[in-house]
Parts: C-alpha cells; structure tokens; sequence
C-alpha cells in the first residue's frame, strides 16, 4: 500500500456517512416471530489533511522541504444479530423424564437403560441412575423460552453489538537536497466489540452462556529513504514495522464466573487431564452430535 505524500499546498477532505434502522422495513424472519427490528447503525466519519509544514528558517524556509499528511477514518456500528433458533433441555428432561420428548415429526425420542438395552419405564431415568454432572451441564443451558414449533423451542435475537473502528495515518517527507527523499509514516488501527455473537464467537455459543469481548489492534511504522544516483539508478532503503494485538477475554469477572466450576457445585468433583492448564477452573467444553433434528 502507498500513502499520498503532503504538497506544496494545503488540501483536505472531511465526510460523514450514515446509515440508521429508521430508513430500513422489519425482516421477513423478525415479523413472523414478531420481534422488533434490530439497531442498524453506521456512523463513519473521517477527513484527511496535507501540505506543506510551516516555514521554518533554515529547516523549511522555502516550504518546499517538509511536507505532512494526515488520514483518520471512525466507524461507529452496531453490528446487527440474525434470529437465532434451539432446542434446549426442558425441566422435565432435567429431571430425567423424557416422556414428552419427540422428534420435530412428533416420534417419541426413545432413551433406553445402558445396562438393559431395553427403554425405561415411562421414558423416565429414575433418579438414582442420573449423573449429577450432566444435570450441571444441562444447567448451562437457558430453559425453552417458546412453545408450538417442533424444530426449536428457544429463540433470541441479541442487541446490535457495538462495533467501532479507529484508524489513523500520518506521514512526514524531507527532501533536503533535489535528489534525496525521506519518508516516515505512521498508522494505528482498532476495533472492539462485547457480546455473544462477537468475533470470537466460535470459542463459545451464540446464545451465551457469556458475553465476550474481541479487541483487535495494530500498529505499524516505515521509514523510506530514496536517493537518485543517476538518471538511470535510484537507491531506495526501508524499514519497517508491524505489531499486532488480539484478544477476546470475557467481557469482566461477573460473566467469567458463569462458566466457572465454582459457580456449577455438580462439576467440582469432575476429573481433568490437565488442571494446571486450567488455573481458573472453568467449565469444560462440550459438543452434542447425533441429535433428532440438527447435528449442531
């Protein structure tokens, strides 16, 4: 990427661009389900100025030595959350009764006795028979929050998470002689954003069990030194560098604390292979396949 020096004279740009949900109709999926439509909110604001520094005695006396150029670009957004539909263990099935659990073709889920083969009675697994660790683990998870659609029985649509971006770009030239050009330049860069559905989403669910947040930053400087040897040759030299930071933390110790053994008294018993890689005891990850209506 090349960056636009500063010239001999004075010029810049501002804008403002903007969208909002007041000018956008309600999605099909949210008015079938009845839910308000969404925050849908970008507010990008920015300007660049170059030129000429200051006249300077014996530094830039002529204003043809010296030169600047600034960039900054703000994104305010907030990053707008589809209608997410589940399945979610009911209290019933907490309990063990799986009398009322059916397929989304209304065929009763069949839970037979792992030391008979044979169903339980009543398609309930007595209470002496349930670990009390996947009773911990099921309480992870919300209760159903709807009723009367087969496929699903929990539905959210999390706030528009707020998203902003930052950047910022400066660069310097020197041409102290007519053959000899200097360049610095100088760009910061970040975006945050707290919530379920962030970018880091993928370590944990979109339906919680906590909010997170992603930090993303960079930082990045170039020196550039160009010489003309001749009308044929030209030296150029540059140095370069790059760093970048990225992290996604929970959002604070409140939200830790849901997916803390400390926090599931059923799971503080539950074995590691590793406890040391684990210093602050959190829950274990867990993945259900195999189920009646979707492999997620």
């Amino acid at each position: 990427l090349i960056t636009k020096r500063g010239g001999n004279q004075y010029h810049g740009t501002a804008y403002w661009y903007k969208r909002h949900e007041m000018w956008n109709a309600n999605n099909y999926f949210n008015n079938a389900l009845n839910v308000p439509k969404p925050l849908y909110r970008y507010n990008t604001l920015g300007g660049t100025l170059g030129g000429p520094v200051p006249r300077i005695p014996k530094v830039n006396a002529d204003g043809q030595k010296l030169f600047f150029f600034y960039s900054v670009d703000y994104t305010k957004l907030h990053n707008v959350q589809p209608i997410r539909r589940y399945t979610m263990p009911t209290a019933l099935e907490r309990a063990g009764d799986f009398s009322q659990t059916r397929t989304p073709s209304g065929a009763l889920v069949v839970v037979n006795d792992p030391q008979t083969g044979r169903p339980f009675p009543n398609n309930q697994i007595p209470a002496n028979r349930i670990d009390p660790r996947g009773v911990a683990l099921l309480d992870v998870f919300p209760l159903p929050n709807t009723v009367g659609n087969p496929d699903y029985n929990y539905i959210m649509q999390e706030p528009s998470i707020p998203h902003p971006r930052l950047q910022h770009i400066f660069r310097g030239d020197v041409r102290p002689t007519i053959k000899d050009s200097i360049s610095v330049k100088y760009q910061t860069w970040y975006a945050h954003s707290v919530g379920f559905g962030v970018a880091d989403g993928a370590l944990l669910s979109p339906w919680g069990p906590i909010r997170t947040r992603y930090d993303f930053e960079v930082t990045q400087a170039k020196v550039d030194y160009t010489r003309v040897l001749n009308s044929t040759t030209i030296f150029e030299f540059s140095f370069g560098m790059f760093h970048s930071y990225e992290d996604g933390p929970p959002e604070n110790d409140s939200e830790l604390l849901k997916i803390q053994r400390v926090n599931y008294p059923g799971l503080l018993g539950l074995p590691q292979f590793a406890p040391n890689n684990n210093p602050l005891g959190v829950i274990p990850k867990a993945t259900f396949g195999s189920l009646q209506s979707s492999a997620n």
